[in-house]
């Protein structure tokens, strides 16, 4: 059928669909919204509200508390499209909403957190669903008629995740763009970042990184993050690489477009359609697939049909960018598109699974109280690095270690179905509740079961606390890594209290800092000694002590216990919720590492023909080289030119780390040059991953023969 024909198809009568017990009127199932082509037929509307349908427990989790920019096109992909943020007098009303206030201006956007609001925005033809890298706070979710708007400020839109478009220009392939990927990926897992990449659906990919937990960072910092990515790409391979819009430039060229990350700007969602003529899918892939496609394989992009089989198959690849306590379902089973002859009964997605399902569920909570926002922490600026470096900045700022885990909101109150409880004490822990809620409003309480249970200390008490739930590795300390990867059992799980908010009806949040901890520490914990969390025994709550009284001894006590860094706290700091106040300030450490060269990878662009990174290891207690990742910045041009004769003396064929070629991730061993380990040098990096890389290597000072 001729593209112009198929478009103009239509009909079939309209329906009303029962989704997951809402009622959703479905209007001219039969019409085409995409044409096709010479090897795919037209797709109609119908079809579109059955794959959204059959993808929801899957997409869901991704919009879950993201206002939603519809992209329409009611005529079909061949006809005009237009963006809509706003919703109208025809939305149902139990399609939840939220105000959102950007420069004085003030939008309704629509939340899709169901399956009934897909196939609605489907019907609708809001083929493309945008959505922004942050979460509205739980009290912004589903807005009435004279609620105040969220107002939207860099300075409080955290983003849970970080995302930046490959977008090929003319002469590029996907290919390139793969390329392009790769070097990406290999710079944002050396600073510690997971990368999952998404193709497009239109032309290009996508590639999104998790900020939760020890990763968490502010938009600013997001945005800063990404531009730096950029430049790096395009100094590693500028022949390829562009970061400016102008088109001018974009032939044969990739462009990184890290705009996204500012949080007035939104990106497509995952397994969202696009609008084109084949009903393309932004589609997670693997890396493996990312790795041919470099190789000249080819990485088409996928289609509804061909989206649903792969999740069918793998699951969601994305779901490690969900917060803790998410997760994604499978994809409904296959069914006709709705149609006249009988509208497909609606299957709600999967709730979410425990973390650790073999302790037996807590009691739950008589009535959940409103919440604030938690209070954040500022990074280290020179102003504010003088004042903490005084030596009696102890007695204006108290130094806490920085945990590594994730943050909640510790409400505590009388379990549901049980007698009141409360100051006046006399119940017991069955008659108390406990529920722990994340920085984006999820309640979390069953996937942490094990540090849900009240302690005697809050029997007949009810308050909110601030805490962090950490995961303690095989050597009894805190890995986010662990907690992230699931690694863990329900005795490795502790709860560390760091502040209160409230307490049986006295309202804290006003009170200085030292005021608050008084009164946490009239409950009585244990005290969370950094170096024997495992001794305080599974579920523990614990409290936060205090590091040493200057800055210098507290960063020293904390890499002593290979921890993060420290949180320095003004003592006589209110607490602010919602807002990232230099009363709270977190210092991590830099670590100065003496490496050994074992290698390098060539060069690219500028540096053609050269050295492009060095492969560097560390030397175990054993003398064998340890694999540590690779450093290419700290470098002049003349000292990698100096560098190059050197090494070039020094060949072999196989690589010196323990372990050989195995040790090497497959990225960095693809182009390099293995050099017998006699020169060396010393790194600054963030801090060693778990996985024994170091995270955001430079190189400082000359480079020297080793023993």
């Amino acid at each position: 059928m001729a593209a112009s024909s198929a478009a103009a198809r239509s009909g079939g009568d309209a329906q009303t669909l029962d989704v997951g017990g809402r009622r959703v009127r479905l209007t001219n199932p039969d019409k085409v919204l995409f044409p096709g082509d010479d090897e795919h037929g037209p797709t109609t509307k119908g079809e579109l509200v059955d794959y959204y349908r059959r993808i929801a427990p899957v997409m869901l989790p991704h919009l879950a508390g993201r206002p939603v920019t519809r992209k329409r096109w009611p005529n079909g992909t061949e006809q005009q499209s237009f963006f809509t943020k706003n919703l109208d007098s025809g939305t149902p009303d139990w399609v939840p909403r939220a105000a959102v206030e950007h420069q004085h201006r003030v939008a309704t956007y629509p939340l899709v957190e169901e399956e009934a609001a897909l196939a609605w925005a489907a019907q609708l033809a809001a083929i493309e669903l945008h959505v922004p890298q942050w979460r509205l706070p739980e009290a912004a979710r589903d807005q009435r008629p004279g609620g105040s708007p969220y107002v939207l400020e860099e300075a409080t839109a955290d983003p849970d995740r970080l995302v930046v478009d490959l977008d090929p220009g003319p002469g590029t392939t996907m290919r390139d763009v793969a390329r392009v990927a790769l070097a990406a990926r290999d710079i944002l897992e050396g600073a510690g970042l997971a990368v999952f990449p998404v193709t497009s659906g239109s032309k290009g990919l996508h590639l999104y990184a998790g900020l939760g937990g020890a990763h968490a960072i502010s938009s600013a910092q997001a945005r800063e993050v990404s531009a730096e990515l950029a430049r790096a790409l395009a100094a590693e391979l500028p022949d390829l690489v562009v970061t400016s819009m102008k088109r001018a430039i974009r032939d044969g060229k990739v462009f990184v477009d890290h705009s996204q990350n500012n949080p007035a700007k939104t990106t497509v969602s995952p397994y969202s359609v696009r609008g084109r003529a084949r009903p393309w899918v932004a589609a997670p892939r693997t890396w493996a697939e990312i790795e041919a496609a470099a190789e000249g394989e080819g990485l088409p992009q996928l289609t509804m049909a061909e989206v649903l089989e792969r999740v069918a198959r793998d699951g969601d690849l994305l779901a490690p960018l969900l917060p803790a306590g998410e997760s994604s379902g499978a994809p409904s089973p296959g069914a006709a598109s709705p149609g006249p002859a009988r509208p497909r009964a609606a299957r709600r997605p999967r709730p979410s699974q425990p973390v650790v399902p073999s302790t037996p569920p807590p009691p739950t909570l008589a009535r959940m109280p409103a919440l604030p926002d938690p209070m954040l922490a500022s990074t280290l600026d020179p102003a504010r690095e003088a004042e903490l470096a005084a030596p009696d900045a102890g007695t204006r700022w108290r130094f806490e270690p920085k945990w590594d885990g994730y943050r909640v909101l510790v409400v505590v109150g009388p379990a549901a179905g049980a007698a009141d409880v409360g100051p006046s004490g006399g119940a017991d822990e069955e008659a108390t509740a406990v529920a722990l809620v994340t920085r984006s409003g999820r309640d979390v309480t069953a996937e942490f079961g094990p540090v849900a249970a009240v302690p005697p200390a809050l029997a007949g008490h009810v308050g909110i606390l601030d805490a962090e739930v950490v995961a303690l590795d095989e050597a009894g300390r805190p890995s986010f890594q662990t907690l992230q990867n699931r690694t863990f059992n329900g005795d490795r799980l502790r709860l560390m209290l760091f502040d209160v908010l409230e307490l049986d009806g006295v309202d804290l949040v006003g009170h200085p800092l030292d005021a608050r901890l008084e009164v946490l520490s009239a409950l009585d914990l244990p005290p969370a000694d950094p170096g024997r969390l495992a001794a305080t025994g599974p579920g523990a709550w614990v409290q936060t002590e205090p590091l040493a009284d200057t800055l210098a001894a507290a960063m020293r006590e904390s890499r002593e216990l290979d921890g993060e860094g420290v949180l320095a706290k003004r003592r006589d700091s209110r607490y602010q919720p919602g807002r990232r106040s230099g009363s709270w300030v977190k210092v991590k450490h830099l670590l100065e590492v003496r490496v050994v060269i074992g290698g390098f990878t060539a060069g690219q662009g500028r540096r053609a023909g050269g050295i492009g990174a060095l492969l560097v290891g560390t030397r175990d207690d054993g003398g064998r080289l340890r694999y540590a990742g690779k450093v290419g910045t700290g470098f002049s041009t003349a000292a990698l030119e100096r560098l190059l004769a050197r090494l070039r003396r020094l060949e072999v064929a196989e690589p010196p780390f323990a372990g050989g070629l195995d040790a090497v991730p497959r990225a960095d061993a693809r182009t390099a040059t293995w050099v017998r380990p006699e020169l060396g040098g010393e790194v600054l990096a963030d801090q060693w991953t778990d996985g024994g890389r170091l995270r955001l290597p430079r190189w400082q000072g000359d480079v020297e023969p080793v023993e």
